[in-house]
C-alpha cells in the first residue's frame, strides 16, 4: 500500500514502504525531486526513449517500446519485452551495488529545479 504522497522535494518521515511525490512529469525535475527526497536509485520507465540521467543519483533506464529501443537502444538499461522482474531486480542490484547506468557510462546526465514566480 502506499504510505504518504510527498511534496516535490521533501524525504517521507517513515522511509519504509511506498511513497509517491507530487512532481513536474518533466523527468530533470522528477529526478531532482527524488534526489532531494532521499532517493538512492531511480527506476524510470519510459515509452518515450528518454535517455537522460541524473547527476546526482543513478537512473536505471527500463523501456518495452520497440519504436524507442530500435532508436535509443544502448541508452536503455532494460529492455522490459525481454527481461523478467527477477532480472530487473539483479540490475537494480548491481546499480545500487555501484555498477554505472547506460546514462552514466555515456555521460548524459541532467539537472533541473522548477520554480514558480518570476527570476530577479
Amino acid at each position: 500500500p502506499i504510505q504518504t504522497v510527498l511534496e516535490h522535494g521533501v524525504p517521507p518521515e517513515d522511509p519504509d514502504g511506498v511513497h509517491l511525490m507530487d512532481s513536474s512529469s518533466r523527468f530533470e525535475e522528477a529526478a531532482t525531486g527524488l534526489a532531494a527526497a532521499g532517493a538512492t536509485v531511480i527506476l524510470h520507465l519510459t515509452d518515450e526513449g528518454i535517455t537522460t540521467g541524473h547527476p546526482v543519483v543513478p537512473v536505471l533506464k527500463i523501456s518495452a517500446s520497440a519504436k524507442s529501443l530500435e532508436a535509443v537502444g544502448t541508452d536503455i538499461d532494460i529492455d522490459a519485452r525481454k527481461e523478467t522482474p527477477p532480472g530487473v531486480l539483479r540490475s537494480l542490484i548491481k546499480i545500487a551495488d555501484g555498477e554505472l547506468t547506460a546514462a552514466e557510462t555515456h555521460g548524459m546526465t541532467s539537472f533541473a529545479l522548477s520554480r514558480v514566480g518570476p527570476s530577479m
